[in-house]
């Protein structure tokens, strides 16, 4: 929720719009914070990925290769002129 407060696009309506940094503050995720963690940036994540062992689908990667090879790969289309 409080993303979707921050982005919402209609700046009249966005949080803080209306009480500045004590409404975004005052949002029930940022209040349980420290306001030194938020300034030093030592707030964690509440989910932590170690990026060497996340899981990636290699057979998803390479689908999407081949159906990119496949879309651009039309010796019909004279890409030469447009660079």
């Amino acid at each position: 929720m409080l993303l979707q407060g921050l982005l919402i696009k209609d700046p009249r309506r966005r949080l803080g719009s209306m009480g500045g940094i004590k409404e975004i503050l005052g949002h029930p995720w940022v209040r349980k914070l420290k306001p030194a963690d938020i300034i030093n940036k030592t707030v964690s994540t509440p989910i932590q990925i170690d990026l060497l062992t996340f899981n990636i689908n290699e057979e998803e990667v390479e689908e999407g290769g081949e159906i990119f090879d496949h879309k651009f790969a039309d010796e019909d289309d004279d890409f030469s002129n447009e660079f």
